[in-house]
């Protein structure tokens, strides 16, 4: 989209800086200083408001002065869009710049973490990584495992409580609610039958929700609340409304890369690591202390959950389509490759795709929905 920036001042080129990445075309600075106009600045030139519309009405600006006393109402008058100096603003605050950084790679740039868009609409109906039958080569998908944990954790489905649907006003006594738009049946009736054939002594969730409630419930009413839960959440006001004064809880208020390494190393032999992170690899990010700092120091036999895990490693096309441009999917594939110390224990996704017969032979719930995105390994070396 083409467009114009009123103000060549520091404002401006921070602007310009972001407009920049989100793939605007910028024509150039408009100002009223005499000593900018005609000139080139940041690799653009600047014009007066006079030369710029001449001869024809222009169709966009942006305002970047602080003080844009007047600006508004004179520009209306010759540009079909004005953008001011409160949206502007945001605009502003978005740009690297403005924190120090020089200038981050635009969207689609060969060094961006994000895709060019038009390649994604281009390639994605027909990408291999979106297929259901591509070769996952050097991964141990441990399918007879996988397909033996589903049996067993079927045994469970008579444990399974009755479930007050999200929008019914009944009571209940439990706290989690089907049919909320956070956590799928799939993924709700697998957490419940995994917890509860697996009886871990202890559970460290790292990123809370609809999960928690489960567990919550779990212990309370299945496990006489004999098992400890540890909560690894940044922004735990969800969680606090869920939690019982008797519930056998500890909450660390902050994210999973501040939590010290010896916290999650107190995992013994059959307990649970369950996270549900930012699915985002980056400089500092939740993902990559996960991947390099955490599973590797975590002892044998402690079994770890990951979230929104799709087969083959890949995400489902609608949700790169809607920008949900994560790469976790594809960190773990390569974590796997060639891994002897990690074996897969299930993969909902997967089992859904090539055994849904078993799944639905057995479903125990209304709603034939089995989607879910669980994946479950365990250290095993």
């Amino acid at each position: 989209m083409n467009c114009y920036i009123f103000g060549a001042g520091k404002r401006g080129q921070l602007l310009k800086n972001r407009l920049e990445q989100m793939r605007f075309e910028i024509l150039g600075y408009i100002d009223s200083s005499t000593e900018k106009i005609g000139k080139i600045i940041t690799g653009i030139p600047c014009n007066s408001v006079e030369e710029v519309c001449r001869n024809k009405k222009s169709e966009l600006i942006f305002i970047s002065p602080e003080d844009d006393d007047g600006l508004e109402e004179m520009l209306n008058q010759h540009f079909a869009v004005v953008i001011n100096k409160t949206l502007t603003d945001m605009f502003i605050k978005m740009s690297p710049a403005i924190y120090g950084y020089d200038n981050f790679y635009p969207i689609g740039h060969y060094y961006s973490l994000y895709p060019d868009l038009d390649d994604v609409m281009e390639t994605i109906d027909k990408t291999v990584c979106g297929s259901d039958e591509t070769e996952v080569l050097a991964v141990n998908l441990n399918a007879n495992v996988q397909l033996n944990m589903l049996y067993e954790m079927q045994k469970a489905y008579d444990l399974l409580p009755e479930w007050v649907h999200i929008d019914s006003n009944s009571e209940s006594k439990y706290r989690y609610r089907i049919g909320n738009l956070s956590l799928s049946n799939g993924d709700a009736v697998g957490l419940f039958s995994m917890l509860s054939i697996l009886s871990p002594g202890k559970i460290i969730e790292v990123g809370s929700g609809w999960t928690s409630a489960i567990m919550l419930d779990l212990n309370e009413f299945f496990w006489g609340g004999s098992k400890k839960i540890s909560f690894v959440e940044p922004y735990p006001d969800i969680l606090k409304k869920i939690v019982k004064p008797e519930d056998n809880i500890e909450l660390m208020e902050k994210p999973l890369q501040k939590v010290p390494l010896s916290f999650y190393q107190s995992l013994d032999e059959g307990d649970v690591l369950f996270i549900d992170s930012t699915h985002v690899s980056k400089y500092g990010s939740d993902v990559n202390y996960l991947f390099f700092e955490i599973l590797p120091r975590l002892k044998k036999g402690v079994i770890i959950h990951l979230h929104d895990i799709f087969y083959p490693f890949d995400y489902p096309h609608r949700w790169i389509k809607s920008g949900m441009v994560w790469n976790e999917d594809y960190l773990l594939r390569a974590f796997l490759q060639y891994n002897s110390e990690f074996e897969i224990l299930y993969f909902q996704n997967y089992l859904e795709k090539f055994h849904r017969d078993v799944f639905l032979d057995n479903w125990p719930l209304e709603d034939k929905n089995i989607h879910g995105g669980s994946f479950w390994m365990k250290k095993c070396k």
